[in-house]
């Protein structure tokens, strides 16, 4: 939904965080093959997310060029090839992410709503446990996760 909390944060940030056209900065040939299955709002952080859910899901179809970019010496999924293809020019998208769903699903936790979904968590806890320790410890250090919306103003 358009309006929803998590939605509007989302899109407040996208300037900040993938500039005002994210199609300067992926390549043609992504852009192209993005452009066969959808239509996507390049001015939106949602839709520049969908684009890497979406080459993620669908590795398999992906042009050989594409999935020699993404994927590792033998042109299978890399999570790291990933990251650094969609980060690379979004250096601040993946803690913005990080801090946001932290965020949110904080404040569902103080509302009272025991509402936190535990097969959300275990799939946040699977996809982020590839980030070391360190790099968490870090970041726990220099953000306090619960004040992101103070954070997310001060920049």
């Amino acid at each position: 939904h358009k309006s929803h909390a998590l939605r509007v944060t989302l899109e407040f940030g996208s300037q900040r965080v993938i500039g005002t056209d994210w199609s300067v900065f992926v390549d043609a040939e992504m852009l192209s093959d993005a452009r066969k299955h959808r239509r996507y709002d390049f001015s939106s952080l949602r839709d520049y997310l969908r684009l890497v859910r979406n080459k993620w899901n669908h590795f398999g179809e992906l042009d050989v060029r594409l999935q020699r970019k993404l994927g590792n010496a033998l042109q299978q999924k890399s999570a790291q090839k990933f990251v650094h293809y969609f980060t690379q020019f979004t250096p601040e998208l993946l803690m913005f992410c990080y801090k946001l769903i932290a965020t949110h699903l904080q404040q569902q936790q103080q509302q009272g709503g025991g509402g936190t979904d535990q097969r959300l968590m275990q799939g946040l806890k699977q996809y982020f446990s590839s980030i070391p320790k360190y790099r968490i410890g870090v970041y726990r250090e220099q953000v306090c996760v619960h004040r992101f919306r103070a954070w997310h103003q001060r920049q």
